[in-house]
């Protein structure tokens, strides 16, 4: 892999924002002008935090007819850490610390596959501003470009989570895993296509994220489990369904 991931590190904190500034700062770095989607007081809600509080529960499915899984969240002040679970030991395990303007939540909304389940912590005192699915729906059939800008974090969240629940990445710290999460791009598969037809001209590292893999000598690894084009098997694998891969070039 090299250092060059060592290198890398989160961005500096900054001042605190108003809502409309930080979503408008979010909109216009996704392409949308502020004419096409005005940002008013009503779109969002405010509530603060302390250090260690829960904020939100983000990634998994609603329960008990609860929507609010579908709601994005924006530091407004503070800084907010993601924990997952390491489901070997039960323990938790920090995915992420975020600074004014990052963004959460929303995930089953943003990506294409189910989502692994985290929590939102207090990193400090703060505030969080919370845009309500309803409108971010409407805010996402408005501006096409906003739903890929806004995916792009949570995707390298999610990442982080199912690389740490896999554990074949203990030995990484978690700036290099962070920079390697942001820096990876889903591989998306057919159905009936050749693994190998895919790996082929892709050196490095491939995790299942969501779909089956098919073998009729030998058996495809689990998710979690990963594999390369030189691992024994390839050859006979075939997309059983629709896939969507984590690749790591080396």
């Amino acid at each position: 892999m090299g250092n060059k991931y060592l290198h890398l590190t989160e961005p500096p904190s900054r001042a605190g924002g108003s809502a409309q500034q930080l979503f408008k700062e979010i909109t216009m770095a996704a392409g949308v002008a502020p004419a096409v989607l005005p940002v008013v007081n009503d779109d969002f809600s405010s509530f603060p935090f302390q250090l260690g509080e829960v904020v939100a529960i983000c990634g998994g499915p609603p329960a008990g007819g609860d929507q609010s899984a579908g709601d994005l969240y924006v530091v407004g002040e503070g800084r907010v850490r993601l924990l997952g679970v390491d489901p070997s030991s039960g323990r938790e395990v920090s995915l992420q610390i975020l600074d004014v303007g990052a963004w959460f939540g929303a995930d089953a909304r943003l990506l294409p596959y189910a989502p692994r389940g985290y929590q939102a912590i207090g990193g400090s005192q703060g505030t969080v501003y919370r845009l309500p699915a309803a409108t971010l729906d409407r805010w996402l059939e408005a501006c096409p470009g906003l739903e890929s800008y806004l995916a792009t974090a949570i995707a390298s969240y999610q990442r982080i989570a199912f690389w740490r629940a896999s554990g074949a990445t203990n030995q990484w710290s978690g700036a290099k895993l962070r920079a390697i999460a942001r820096q990876t791009i889903d591989c998306t598969i057919p159905v009936h296509t050749p693994l190998a037809q895919v790996t082929a001209d892709k050196p490095g590292l491939f995790w299942l994220r969501q779909g089956e893999i098919s073998g009729t000598q030998t058996p495809p690894p689990p998710p979690g489990q990963p594999w390369s084009q030189e691992t024994s098997g390839v050859a006979d694998w075939l997309a059983a369904t629709d896939l969507i891969l984590y690749p790591l070039p080396l």
